[in-house]
């Protein structure tokens, strides 16, 4: 039997016809030399003679397509990360009190600063010749749809005429020309094209020739419709979008039929796509969210009015001055609406079930929010040569994509193919954008952004020893838990519960009158701390009538698994938590503490540094990063934990801990030099320790100054004899003196007999020899 040799093929065996039994298609030929396909994400099909890959149904990876990672990020090449997980039901937010999206009307949020658009006159936006693109000329008529206006020999077509299939007239120019007037507005001529026709610009005749935007209307042949849609849209009434004037009608000179247009405020701006086409094709990721952040509070109004918007996409993003605007509203329709009125939804842009003719909803704007952000940021293809839709590639295919790993897993949940698995609200995607915006501009400038979460507290304690290895309750514990929820109906009781020790905590939560959520997961970070960890378990298991996929469940099993020693199982309840939250620290933090526990340093560096780069108030991720170079050689290293640890402000807790512990690793490295036991000892100076720590410290100085002398004081020069550290001359005697004073000066906070007795010896082993 002969195996198959596709590459994309599992490995079949050939029929009697040469035909593999499991892909179905002759092997390919070795020896052949047809072109193959350069997409990262495809299997490397052979193309066709239409330059089209036999395996994945596309014309090549251009120039300007796929942005090839230099290398594959840590956090995707590990084997949990690459491999495909089973499919789990989407994690459940329990609705609290109402929240919207946390962007305010500042562009940027304050932290990353975006140029307002120059104001133009409503002349120059214009369109010299404005006519439809020939590649875009199609018979009117839906029965014929066939090929009109098109150029031949390489002269141009005509825009006018008769479709020589079926005889139907056809205009591909605008069929309202300069200084006709509709209604009380004169049109001044064209400055754009979109899905349902022309934009014009016109003159108020009634409002002193204030200028407006007139655009075409979907459908006016059901008035009923018509009128439903007149009345939703005049209702509209958001800061950031565009106001809705009037709406008029025109009988159209060629078709003889009456058509509607709406009448709009005229924006002086620029759209996103437009935007991106002057950067090169594509935007920063930092400001593409900044923009998308911005439209996600009008968004959530039309949500929260009943309305699903219907075409976001970066056309109808505009900006003006320093604020956006969405525009079109022609797609704009009840939420629950019957299909058949979303015909033109942008391909690439359209969630998978309104293209299968489903109902309008929130969660198909959402899944548009997603395919906007990926076109605003990436070169990649979102459709197909048929017009479907094409999935996101992998970090390993798109640069931004590994760089900024909670951007990708953002977009992974916004445009999931399930509509339960997206994001609730427009207010939950801005409140993770934010986070993730946040990520993106400390990894560009490594400058912390801050912020409070509105999910998660605070770390409850910090593990600041940099030599033992992590300690699995400790470390679970001391993680960020879920914020109580006010509402629960235990809320008043928990109050009441002031004891720390867990052991009464846990006989206090046993007999509480009611087993609620919240009594049920304070109950199992109690035992966690009393280490029964299958007793947590039955807790969780047994909390009657809670929600299973509750995300606040599975953040505690998580909790469970890692204290119990069991971090491969605690790695999939958090990474879950992750993917559906990626703009928060705490999950992140939690991978990190599990990968450490599994001895995978790398990947809980990149964790910890994530977190810490972030946001650093959460000092255990700089304890973190210090501690996963513990296995690393001093050339590795170099100074990189001592960095993280300096770096800890002394605003926060634990800061005189890390920079003792950053002082003791500078002492530590065997490469010290004189210049390092200067630095050490200015820092020393620094330092506000108990006197017993500041002496601890003194005698690790002196010690590391002994070790550099005998090694014959590299790098200090011929005058090393005159060299002073602490106005002390640096002398093997001087420092010997120096040693014996300080082990004496220890000798009063020792804590037995036996230990004053070793440090008197330790200070004459140091004491350097004499004649008397």
């Amino acid at each position: 039997m002969t195996a198959c040799s596709r590459p994309d093929c599992a490995g079949g065996t050939l029929d009697q016809d040469g035909i593999c039994d499991t892909c179905d298609r002759a092997p390919v030929d070795v020896r052949s030399t047809a072109p193959r396909c350069t997409r990262p994400d495809c299997a490397g099909g052979t193309l066709d003679q239409d330059g089209i890959c036999e395996t994945c149904d596309r014309a090549p990876a251009r120039a300007t397509g796929l942005e090839p990672a230099t290398t594959v990020p840590v956090w995707y090449r590990v084997a949990w990360e690459s491999q495909p997980r089973a499919a789990a039901p989407p994690l459940h937010f329990p609705p609290g009190p109402a929240r919207h999206p946390t962007t305010g009307s500042e562009l940027g949020l304050g932290i990353i600063d975006i140029a307002p658009v120059r104001p133009r006159s409503p002349e120059e936006a214009l369109l010299e010749d404005p006519v439809v693109e020939e590649q875009n000329r199609h018979c009117r008529n839906s029965a014929c749809r066939a090929e009109v206006g098109r150029g031949t020999r390489g002269a141009p077509g005509a825009p006018e005429g008769q479709c020589a299939n079926c005889g139907t007239g056809y205009s591909f120019r605008p069929p309202l020309r300069p200084d006709e007037t509709i209604g009380q507005y004169r049109i001044r001529g064209c400055v754009g094209r979109g899905g349902q026709g022309w934009v014009y610009l016109a003159n108020d005749l009634n409002l002193d020739d204030d200028p407006v935007a007139v655009k075409g209307l979907r459908d006016t042949s059901n008035k009923e419709v018509l009128a439903a849609e007149r009345r939703t849209l005049i209702a509209v009434k958001h800061p950031d979008i565009v106001d809705i004037r009037n709406f008029v009608q025109h009988r159209d000179p060629v078709t003889g039929q009456l058509d509607g247009y709406i009448v709009m405020e005229f924006l002086d701006g620029m759209s996103l796509a437009d935007k991106a086409g002057r950067a090169g094709g594509v935007l920063p990721v930092g400001e593409a969210v900044a923009y998308i952040l911005a439209t996600l509070p009008a968004l959530g109004y039309l949500h929260e009015s009943g309305l699903a918007y219907g075409d976001f996409k970066p056309h109808n993003i505009i900006q003006v001055g320093d604020r956006v605007k969405l525009v079109d509203l022609g797609a704009v329709s009840e939420i629950g609406r019957p299909a058949g009125t979303w015909s033109w939804a942008t391909k690439g842009f359209t969630a998978p079930e309104v293209e299968r003719k489903a109902s309008p909803s929130a969660a198909s704007d959402l899944y548009s929010v997603g395919r906007t952000l990926a076109a605003l940021t990436t070169r990649i293809e979102l459709t197909d040569r048929l017009g479907g839709s094409l999935p996101l590639p992998g970090p390993d295919a798109v640069a931004v994509f590994g760089r900024y790993e909670s951007f990708y897993r953002l977009l992974l949940r916004a445009t999931a193919q399930d509509p339960d698995a997206r994001f609730d609200s427009a207010a939950q995607l801005a409140d993770q954008l934010s986070g993730v915006l946040r990520e993106i501009v400390a990894l560009d400038d490594d400058r912390p952004r801050p912020t409070p979460s509105t999910l998660f507290t605070l770390e409850s304690g910090v593990d600041t020893d940099l030599r033992a290895r992590i300690d699995p309750v400790a470390a679970a514990l001391a993680l960020p838990v879920p914020r109580p929820d006010d509402l629960d109906p235990a809320a008043g009781f928990l109050g009441t519960v002031t004891a720390t020790e867990p052991q009464e905590v846990a006989r206090l939560l046993g007999e509480a009158p009611r087993r609620t959520t919240e009594v049920a997961f304070r109950l199992v970070r109690a035992l966690i701390a009393l280490q029964q960890f299958e007793a947590a378990h039955a807790v969780l298991a047994a909390d009657d009538g809670a929600d299973r996929h509750d995300w606040r469940r599975t953040w505690h099993r998580g909790l469970v698994e890692l204290a119990g020693g069991r971090p491969d199982q605690a790695w999939p309840e958090f990474a879950a938590i992750r993917d559906a939250l990626p703009g928060e620290p705490a999950p992140k933090l939690a991978l990190a503490a599990c990968a450490e526990a599994q001895g995978a340093g790398e990947l809980a560096r990149h964790y910890y540094r994530t977190v810490w780069r972030t946001d650093d108030t959460f000092v255990g991720a700089a304890f973190g990063v210090a501690r996963s170079y513990a296995a690393d050689s001093a050339q590795e290293v170099g100074d990189q934990p001592v960095k993280v640890l300096e770096a800890i402000p002394d605003r926060l807790h634990h800061h005189v801990e890390a920079w003792v512990e950053a002082l003791r690793l500078r002492l530590d490295r065997p490469d010290l030099d004189l210049d390092g036991l200067r630095e050490a000892a200015r820092r020393l100076r620094a330092l506000r320790v108990d006197e017993e720590q500041r002496l601890q410290l003194l005698l690790r100085l002196w010690q590391a100054a002994g070790d550099w002398l005998a090694r014959g004081a590299p790098g200090a020069g011929p005058s090393a004899g005159a060299e002073k550290l602490l106005d002390v001359v640096l002398t093997r005697d001087a420092v010997g003196r120096e040693l014996e004073r300080t082990h004496l000066a220890l000798r009063r906070f020792a804590p037995s007999r036996r230990d004053r007795v070793a440090r008197v010896r330790a200070a004459h082993a140091a004491r350097p020899r004499t004649r008397w």
